[in-house]
């Protein structure tokens, strides 16, 4: 298997699972967010959690086209992109979040698109 193949399903496992966890816990995700954006390091976490598996992703898939394919390079920059704001700046994801973390609906609705994301991809690599 290619080494974009593999990033592409990894990606989709990632996005799916994620979001099925968003979609059948959001008040535990909310709490997450609410406990860990409220040490002083908690931006870093997150940057780095984000930014180790944005690079390497990355790394390994850079396609883009007009296919669904694209959505992993996509998530891979944006993952990158977002790790490395938040290590540079950890204060950042408190005051983004804020208004978010305290709404557990509000994850059940992005695991709604990070499901669809997954689906999205997992369609592109199918007609590759």
């Amino acid at each position: 298997m290619p080494l974009s193949t593999f990033a592409e399903w990894f990606i989709a496992i990632l996005l799916l699972i994620t979001g099925l966890s968003h979609i059948a816990q959001p008040r535990l995700w909310s709490q997450l967010f609410i406990d860990l954006l409220s040490k002083p390091y908690g931006g870093l976490w997150l940057g780095m959690l984000t930014f180790m598996i944005g690079a390497p992703l990355l790394i390994a898939h850079h396609h883009w086209g007009w296919d669904l394919r694209t959505i992993a390079t996509v998530i891979a920059w944006g993952w990158t992109t977002k790790g490395t704001l938040y290590l540079l700046a950890p204060g950042i994801p408190p005051k983004i979040a804020a208004r978010h973390i305290k709404h557990p609906s509000r994850f059940a609705y992005a695991g709604v698109v990070l499901v669809v994301l997954a689906i999205g991809l997992v369609v592109g690599i199918q007609r590759a």
